[in-house]
């Protein structure tokens, strides 16, 4: 039997392979889910408002998805300046962390420039790209510089930096590590979850 649960199931499915999406192709999905659904059974009351409709439906989407710590958060992108909504995991546990494609090296060496960029002068949030090279330095294992090169620009490509002259945090990551980042610097545990 269907129900207006099976909008949330429809949109998370069209949502999950994609993880970060603009605005308009999220509620886009949102009105197909909820055509689907209505397709099934037009006697569903379900408010398709693209104002208040929307805001509930993420409100609820959300409530949903609190208990598997996960969310559906809301960013500006600093590029284009245009809203995005990211599939973000709120969790760091030892699942999470399997899923990761780095190493604890390069883990390391991410956390590293993440310490640097929220430590930048004068609230910057950015480090220059010769100190995100210099700062394999600070690790505890060896890792060149050609092998920081690599790394940093597969950070840039799956879109966690973005790198001009400066490096520096993309938006959607910063909502993602905000549970990392408000932890006491000491406390900061891997990121191997968000990686």
């Amino acid at each position: 039997m269907v129900s207006a649960n099976d909008v949330q199931r429809l949109f998370l499915q069209s949502v999950i392979s994609r993880r970060v999406l603009s605005a308009d192709l999220a509620k886009v999905l949102w009105k197909q889910s909820v055509e689907a659904v209505k397709a099934v059974d037009d006697t569903l009351q379900i408010n398709a408002n693209e104002v208040d409709g929307w805001s509930n439906f993420l409100a609820s989407l959300n409530k949903s998805l609190d208990p598997l710590d996960l969310e559906l958060s809301r960013i500006r992108n600093e590029v284009t300046g245009r809203e995005t909504y990211a599939l973000v995991n709120r969790r760091d546990d030892e699942i999470a962390r399997i899923a990761s494609d780095y190493s604890p090296l390069e883990i390391s060496y991410f956390r590293a420039l993440v310490e640097q960029i929220m430590l930048a002068p004068n609230s910057s949030y950015s480090v220059s790209s010769l100190a995100a090279l210099r700062e394999v330095n600070s690790l505890t294992s060896p890792m060149t510089k050609a092998q920081a090169e690599s790394i940093l620009a597969s950070f840039v490509a799956k879109g966690w930096l973005l790198k001009s002259k400066v490096v520096f945090l993309v938006s959607a990551r910063v909502v993602e590590l905000q549970p990392y980042l408000s932890q006491p610097t000491q406390k900061r545990s891997g990121l191997h979850h968000l990686l």
